[in-house]
């Protein structure tokens, strides 16, 4: 990640049920939202890919520059709803911050609890809140992966 520290990034998680967000989801609840991106931002300058969470460097998880370097990385295991959990927290690092036309939607626990609009603001043009447990968050890790493997040459 060059001379940037790792806290200068935003950490996307590739999987959306990653075992991070279940434990936030737990922990937090009511207070947990959380933003899927267009896997556009996978083109940006600056952007690395890591085999895992990167917390978890010291057991192995290594950062890559490039896509083409991501090309190797194990994606059915990344993209599993169980299983190693090191890579399911593989993530895409995004330098500074994350513009706002990546976002596609915003997940929360009741987009319909008032509470929600007052702790978020209306979500930006064409970005819509949905249900932690709505069939949307399935249908974008589906298209996640898909994406993935179109971009890096896969069938």
């Amino acid at each position: 990640m060059g001379d940037r520290p790792a806290y200068d990034f935003v950490p996307l998680f590739v999987n959306p049920l990653s075992p991070m967000f279940d434990e936030r989801l737990r922990d937090l609840g009511n207070d947990l939202a959380c933003v899927a991106v267009r896997n556009a931002i996978c083109d940006e300058d600056g952007v690395f890919f890591t085999d895992g969470n990167l917390a978890y460097s010291e057991f192995g998880t290594r950062v890559y520059a490039t896509p083409e370097e991501a090309k190797h990385l194990p994606w059915i295991d990344i993209m599993s709803t169980y299983g190693n959990n090191r890579l399911r927290g593989a993530e895409v690092l995004v330098p500074e911050k994350v513009e706002v036309r990546h976002m596609l939607y915003v997940f929360v626990t009741d987009p319909e609890d008032p509470t929600v609009g007052e702790c978020l603001p209306a979500p930006p043009l064409g970005v819509t809140y949905h249900r932690f447990d709505s069939a949307t968050v399935f249908g974008v890790k589906h298209d996640i992966f898909e994406e993935l493997r179109r971009l890096l040459g896969e069938s």
